[in-house]
């Protein structure tokens, strides 16, 4: 499968007066986290009715707020310690 992110060859968008290649930051950053969030949602949707609860991690903010929370990040962590580098 191939998703094109539509940016254009050499990932900048800012031409400067004698200077060849264009600068700037990635113009693919944006469009590349819509399509990522994107296909994760609809991985989402597909296993949910199918009975397959995804593990999520939660956002530090809700974990700051709820100790319901925190343990579930826990979990998590204790699942993946052992395959997730840095984790």
């Amino acid at each position: 499968m191939v998703i094109d992110n539509c940016t254009p060859i050499g990932d900048a968008a800012v031409e400067l007066e004698g200077f060849e290649p264009k600068v700037g930051p990635p113009t693919s950053t944006i469009p590349g986290v819509y399509i990522i969030n994107a296909v994760w949602c609809k991985r989402w949707k597909t296993c949910w009715p199918g009975g397959i609860k995804p593990d999520v991690y939660y956002n530090g903010s809700l974990a700051a707020n709820s100790q319901e929370a925190v343990e579930h990040n826990n979990k998590i962590v204790d699942k993946y310690f052992y395959r997730i580098r840095n984790l």
